[in-house]
């Protein structure tokens, strides 16, 4: 019974020793295969929120229809407030798919003038809504560089409240869609990755 006792714990001795030795040897299994899609210090700076304090400069001037005469106008810079977002990412086997956004609002007061009429005060309202939306996909250039054509859409609010006796509101909006061509270069490999540690 003596020997049965010792025999089994020398081959369970002898199995534990072999399985830790066969950890530490080297596996001859072959790498996964390379993805066709690459992650570089671009696709790494193209994946972030922002959120910014803005200021616009407003200088509208309107004509009156009847004599071209300047009829009124308001100018002034006025603080607001903005959000940007941009993904780069693989989808399916598309690579370097682009999304970015941007929304931003602006809120104060302007100088505004008037050659007539009942509105008395000389400070406008001025409120404006930025919408901007971009979709597109990039193409690398080398190591250091890529070209993105993308397609975009937006859409602005503007308000203007005239206070005081003879006040009015006006309500503006308008929407745009279009495309363009963004040019990225990294002035060094790996240059991001080092700044951020």
């Amino acid at each position: 019974m003596k020997n049965l006792v010792l025999s089994s714990l020398s081959l369970g001795a002898w199995i534990v020793g072999n399985v830790a030795n066969a950890a530490d040897m080297p596996v001859n299994a072959p790498p996964p295969p390379p993805s066709a899609c690459v992650t570089n210090d671009i696709v790494r700076a193209d994946n972030q929120v922002s959120v910014d304090f803005i200021a616009t400069y407003i200088d509208y001037l309107e004509f009156a229809p009847s004599t071209g005469a300047p009829f009124d106008s308001e100018k002034g810079w006025v603080p607001g407030a903005s959000v940007t977002a941009s993904l780069m990412t693989n989808f399916a086997n598309i690579c370097n798919i682009y999304l970015w956004t941007r929304f931003s609002v602006i809120n104060g007061h302007t100088q505004y003038w008037a050659s007539g009429g009942a509105a008395t005060s000389n400070t406008d309202g001025a409120r404006e809504g930025d919408w901007d939306f971009r979709f597109g996909k990039g193409f690398n250039v080398g190591e250091n560089a890529m070209l993105t054509p993308y397609v975009g859409a937006g859409v602005r609010l503007w308000n203007r409240l005239l206070v005081g006796p003879g006040g009015y509101n006006e309500a503006y909006q308008h929407a745009y869609a279009g495309g363009g061509l963004l040019l990225q270069y990294s002035p060094a490999p790996y240059w991001f990755s080092r700044q951020m540690g």
